[in-house]
């Protein structure tokens, strides 16, 4: 279970689209992660209901690591890209929002502390050197998410 608390800004606000810039603080209360989710979202449809796709980046905290590069330990950041689709209602007279969708979540980037190295893939074995063509599909989770909100 991951809970977060998020907030929308609305940049175009167009007849049958909105565009989004959300960020957030999360929080997975077994292990005690901290996560900070950004996301773009785009939303097409009319009155109160749209299409939502989005793309995102979520840097987490907990995912400092030390691993082993040529034989010398460094310290890397960890972070998770996002592309999402789903529904969302939006009553604007209620003030309230609703949305669900399917989220596919990919551990994506690591930066050495010395941001000499950057990666693109998280390869599972820690201690190899990564590359994007090895068992890419090893590292992409699906996520149902269900939220709610106040439109301000």
């Amino acid at each position: 279970m991951f809970y977060s608390v998020n907030y929308e800004h609305l940049l175009r606000d167009g007849k049958n689209y909105k565009l989004g810039l959300r960020a957030g603080f999360g929080i997975k209360p077994q292990s005690g992660d901290t996560y900070y989710p950004l996301e773009l979202n785009y939303l097409r449809g009319k009155k109160k209901d749209y299409l939502e796709l989005g793309i995102g980046f979520t840097p987490s905290v907990a995912d400092w690591k030390e691993l082993s590069f040529g034989g010398r330990k460094e310290k890397t950041f960890q972070g998770i890209t996002t592309l999402r689709v789903g529904y969302r209602n939006m009553n604007k007279d209620k003030k309230v929002m609703l949305r669900i969708g399917v989220m596919l979540m990919w551990r994506s980037v690591f930066i050495n502390h010395d941001q000499q190295r950057i990666f693109f893939y998280e390869k599972r074995n820690y201690y190899s050197p990564a590359t994007i063509w090895d068992g890419i599909g090893d590292n992409i989770q699906p996520w149902i998410g269900v939220s709610w909100g106040k439109i301000f």
